[in-house]
């Protein structure tokens, strides 16, 4: 079988030392004198090749379709001695300013720096891009008609073999790339992925789409394998502790070096995937450990300035992919609403004649008779009540195992602002500390029809002709849905095994629903507990 596409050097056209307006005759004799002087089997084969119609397109798809034989030896001239101005040439059909680029190529004559490979790269992409297929098949037919053979009547043949063509010019580009230093192969990849992309927007050619595919397929194996040694040297870290503060931040600085070379490298296979709206796994493993790293060093290690540093600078190297962003923006927001907050004063009143009021002070919460420090608080709870949809009643209580307070309003900016406040100063806390704590060390959360553990929930079977039994699910067996009052935890699959919980008659039931939400969102997380460290 016939090649299906050729770099100049091996054109059967070239072997030969033809145009593409040679008659069969003349190929023939051509060929005997060639084959005097070089390879007998190579002239026998570039003889076949050009004789059989349809295999003579793929010969002619690489050459320089649509000039006559004396332009095309100008312009093989023109190129040695001047490149740029010869593939500049005006009235030249697309394909061919492609093969002359191409042949530059192959001959290493773009190979100096990272903007002379952009020189070639972008102008080869516009022109893959403007090539007329009908403009295309009229130059090869006239080509064809003088030199006596049949012409090309079939588009989809000329369109398969004209694919074939720019995935040769496709491994012409990258075998130049690879020849590029590394720093430099990176700066030009990194320019070409954010003008194709519109920097993540969206892919503007199919041969930019096509130049990307191939550098990911590359670039796999190095991606792959320091995402992993990246994941050890984070566990490495977290192995040392912190028995020398300078050799910690040392530590931290190299796994941040590491990562940025990783980004570099990933930069142009991630600016692809959001222009497709792909999901790159391996940026969100890479980003996942920085982000588990930087809470086990919030929380295990008490290093809270080194946690939000690791977290921002993640946040920083993955700002292209929007599904890793949030992902991190997300997880960045709860290290900072773990943070102790400057002291914050707050106080309202409630009532016209018989006044009471609410008040936040000097790290205590003050309501009627009753004052808790903020750090005894170990459970909330709130809820909106909207039987009447006229007058809504908003609810929040807070207390310890000791006294609790319910407050009730009919303000929902007085109720807003106080459990945000609650949230920021106490929740996150909560369920950071208390509950993933407890759901860690194998408590089993029991409620009405479910039990809630860290891996499982056991839930009853519901209705009224229904026996009573309880199944255990794991958590991708389980969904969670929220109105104003209450949360509904329930099977996927079968919708008699359920639970309705109301928020006001469980203590911290919102904190753990939340964390819930949070826990079915990271789909890779295997339990409760790790929502907030993996």
């Amino acid at each position: 079988m016939a090649e299906r596409t050729y770099t100049f050097e091996r054109n059967p056209i070239a072997l030969l030392e033809l145009s593409l307006r040679h008659t069969r005759q003349q190929i023939i004799e051509s060929t005997e004198e060639a084959s005097l002087t070089r390879d007998q089997f190579e002239c026998s084969r570039a003889r076949s090749v050009l004789t059989n119609p349809k295999d003579r397109i793929y010969a002619e798809l690489s050459w320089l379709p649509g000039v006559s034989p004396r332009r095309a030896s100008e312009l093989l001239v023109k190129l040695d001695e001047n490149i740029i101005s010869a593939v500049n040439e005006q009235n030249v059909p697309e394909l061919t300013k492609i093969n002359l680029i191409c042949s530059a190529i192959e001959k290493g004559l773009f190979l100096q720096f990272e903007d002379s490979v952009i020189q070639f790269l972008d102008p080869l992409t516009y022109l893959i891009d403007a090539i007329d297929l009908v403009r295309l098949q009229s130059d090869i037919n006239e080509d064809r008609s003088i030199a006596k053979f049949p012409l090309v009547t079939d588009q989809v043949l000329l369109k398969e073999a004209l694919l074939h063509r720019i995935n040769g010019v496709v491994v012409s580009v990258m075998s130049a790339l690879e020849a590029l230093q590394t720093d430099h192969l990176l700066i030009a990849m990194n320019k070409y992925a954010d003008t194709w992309t519109s920097s993540g927007a969206m892919i503007q050619s199919h041969f930019a789409e096509a130049v990307l595919n191939s550098y990911e397929v590359q670039s796999h194996y190095f991606l792959s394998t320091e995402a992993t040694d990246i994941t050890k040297f984070s566990g490495l870290i977290k192995a040392r502790g912190v028995e020398i503060h300078d050799n910690f931040i040392a530590s931290l600085n190299d796994l941040k070096t590491c990562v940025r070379n990783w980004t570099n490298v990933a930069r142009p296979v991630q600016l692809q995937y959001e222009a497709r709206g792909l999901k790159h796994d391996l940026s969100m493993t890479v980003a996942r450990e920085l982000i588990g790293l930087a809470f086990y060093i919030k929380f295990e290690l008490e290093l809270k300035d080194e946690s939000l540093d690791i977290a921002n600078f993640c946040s920083n190297e993955f700002w292209i992919l929007t599904h890793v962003r949030d992902y991190i923006n997300a997880d960045i927001s709860r290290l900072k609403d773990t943070e102790q907050k400057e002291e914050i004063d707050y106080k309202t009143r409630f009532g016209l004649i018989f006044k009471t009021y609410l008040e936040i002070k000097d790290q205590s919460i003050s309501f009627k008779r009753h004052s808790f420090k903020v750090k005894d608080i170990t459970r909330l709870r709130w809820a909106i009540s909207d039987k009447d949809s006229n007058l809504k009643r908003y609810k929040i209580g807070w207390g310890n195992e000791q006294d609790d307070v319910l407050l009730l309003t009919f303000k929902e900016a007085v109720f807003t602002e106080f459990r945000e406040i609650l949230l920021h100063k106490i929740g996150y806390s909560i369920v950071v500390n208390k509950i993933t704590a407890e759901l860690k060390s194998g408590t089993v959360y029991v409620f009405p029809h479910v039990s809630i553990s860290d891996d499982h929930v056991i839930l009853e079977r519901r209705g009224f002709f229904s026996r009573k039994e309880s199944r255990a699910f794991e958590w991708k067996e389980v969904f969670l849905s929220s109105s104003n009052d209450s949360i509904r935890i329930g099977s996927k699959n079968d919708k008699n095994y359920y639970a309705d919980l109301k928020y006001l008659d469980f203590w911290n039931i919102n904190l753990l629903s939340m964390l819930i939400e949070d826990k079915l969102k990271k789909v890779w997380v295997d339990k409760l507990s790790q929502t907030y460290k993996n």
